[in-house]
């Protein structure tokens, strides 16, 4: 036991402001979704929707319309 290296299998990341940890090869839905509400080009956003894990894709459809309908509320809100 004592000849095995020891595996590091976390890999420290900094998402959204906050310092994680997580395997490296995972993505997070909420890191997908912030890639395809980021992405100018709607057209590239649906390709990148359907380039997200089946077991994700209706969570992260779910933040991305979340995140316009807050962009949207705010921009009429705080209109001048």
């Amino acid at each position: 036991m004592k000849d095995e290296p020891v595996r590091n299998l976390l890999d420290e990341n900094w998402v959204s402001g906050m310092y994680v940890a997580y395997p490296s090869k995972l993505k997070r839905p909420r890191q997908y979704a912030a890639q395809i509400f980021a992405e100018r080009n709607k057209e590239k956003r649906r390709k990148m929707l359907f380039a997200v894990p089946d077991e994700y894709r209706l969570l992260v459809e779910t933040h991305v319309k979340n995140a316009f309908a807050l962009r949207k509320s705010n921009a009429i809100r705080f209109k001048n």
